[in-house]
């Protein structure tokens, strides 16, 4: 009869070698994801004055293809940063404008490039149609019970707690790939806990913020009849100006544009290196003229903090470089997972055929 470690070993391995495609792809675009706000960028737009922030919405504007709206803006963070403007449509471009010579940086890549590439990646697999986040937070699921499985699974011998943290490059076999699954496993348990939680959050959106009792969708936008709002976008300066100035110490990270009359400026506001928990969102009216709400930290709820919260720890934000770093780690321990996890079950079938054969090869008569 087997008992529930060798049922919890058994459950250990085919969900894991079930989920190892998915779990590298997750590992590797997780850890890509985490370490881009801080990767080292030269400088790709020129050093002087920038124009101010409405020409250079309207110089965009000028390069998108006939039809398409501005959506989205975010100003430049540094000197030498390049300002985007993203265009409403599937396929629309966000072009990369430099602030301070208005030419255009780079060519008609989709919106975000190759880095929306492994974003889309590690958020639905490429997969929208088929509810590939969905899929991701099943993944999620599975990780936290791998982890925790793992942890008796990896409980050592009496006497052998230092060998159980840490693995021999000498070892050989299944040996080696044991030990290192194990040691990277026990080193990272609460941080792939930790992001294997909060993944499962955002895989399934907006079940988990129902249960929360937060909205499930965006805040309707208010529209109204009238001439098409490319023309009001001179005040694009005013009401970042306005919000800026509702919270101060803080900078504007992005816009959402309006695209009807009537609609507003909505500014997303954050201290530096601040993460979701620490942005504010300044609704500004069409004219740039006046402050019509802003709900920031101190307005959140319990539940919505919570929510940015889970949001940051699974992006490695708002708790500081050594978070980041751990988070970084635990992305890169899932392809360790992958490839050690395989190597034992390959080694083991490779191991227990050759044991099968010698058994044949025992049994047989002699000639």
């Amino acid at each position: 009869m087997m008992t529930m470690l060798s049922w919890l070993r058994r459950l250990h391995r085919w969900i894991g070698l079930a989920a190892i495609l998915p779990m590298l792809l997750l590992g590797v675009t997780g850890a890509v994801l985490t370490l881009e706000p801080v990767w080292p960028h030269g400088p790709e737009a020129s050093l002087g004055q920038p124009h101010l922030d409405a020409e250079i919405v309207a110089a965009a504007t000028a390069m998108a293809p006939r039809g398409t709206l501005p959506l989205r803006y975010a100003p430049p963070a540094h000197p030498g940063d390049a300002a985007v403007v993203a265009f409403a449509g599937r396929n629309a471009p966000a072009i990369r404008i430099d602030p301070v010579t208005l030419a255009r940086i780079g060519g008609d890549a989709p919106q975000g490039g190759i880095l929306r590439a492994v974003r889309t990646l590690h958020v639905n697999l490429m997969l929208p149609e088929y509810n590939g986040r969905g899929i991701v937070g099943w993944c999620g699921v599975a990780l936290v019970f791998l982890t925790l499985a793992g942890i008796p699974l990896w409980w050592p011998q009496s006497r052998q707690w230092r060998s159980a943290f840490t693995f021999s490059a000498s070892a050989k076999g299944v040996r080696f790939h044991r030990r290192l699954h194990g040691a990277v496993g026990i080193w990272i348990a609460l941080v792939l806990v930790v992001n294997a939680m909060t993944g499962v959050m955002l895989g399934f959106p907006q079940t988990l913020r129902g249960w929360m009792g937060l909205a499930t969708g965006s805040p309707a936008r208010q529209v109204a009849a009238g001439p098409g709002p490319a023309l009001a976008h001179h005040d694009l300066d005013a009401a970042m100006a306005l919000a800026a100035a509702a919270l101060p110490g803080a900078r504007p990270r992005f816009v959402i544009l309006p695209i009807t009359a009537g609609d507003p400026f909505r500014v997303v506001l954050a201290p530096p290196g601040a993460g979701a928990a620490g942005t504010a969102i300044a609704t500004i009216d069409g004219a740039g003229t006046r402050l019509l709400s802003l709900q920031g930290p101190a307005g959140y709820s319990r539940a919505e903090q919570a929510w940015r919260w889970a949001r940051d720890l699974h992006a490695g934000a708002g708790a500081g470089p050594i978070w980041r770093g751990l988070t970084v780690l635990a992305g890169v321990a899932l392809p360790v997972f992958s490839v050690t996890g395989l190597a034992m079950w390959l080694l083991r079938q490779r191991n227990r055929r050759r044991l099968d054969l010698a058994r044949q090869a025992a049994t047989q008569p002699g000639d």
